[in-house]
């Protein structure tokens, strides 16, 4: 799963985007399969602000399946714990 994770108080530079991809126990990602879903859990540290997430998934054949996005207010000193939910079907 492609994401990009921007905040109004980033610089360019400062836009995190990358894959979300199965990881071991204690990392940042993790991937659980649960009556046939699967979901990626991902933690990062940003500065209190505006932000927004883009989030794409592709098949075997890079066509995109799904995307989604959201936009959400981090707030200082306390987690903020933000859902998506994408739903892709392969035909």
């Amino acid at each position: 799963m492609e994401y990009v994770l921007s905040c109004e108080g980033f610089d360019m530079e400062d836009v995190l985007e990358g894959l979300l991809e199965p990881a071991g126990p204690g990392s940042s990602q993790e991937i659980f399969a649960a009556d046939g879903t699967t979901l990626w859990v991902g933690r990062v540290e940003v500065p209190p602000d505006r932000c927004a997430t883009q989030f794409l998934q592709r098949d075997s054949e890079g066509e995109v399946i799904c995307s989604g996005g959201e936009e959400f207010a981090v707030a200082a000193n306390v987690s903020t714990e933000v859902d998506h939910v994408l739903t892709c079907e392969l035909f």
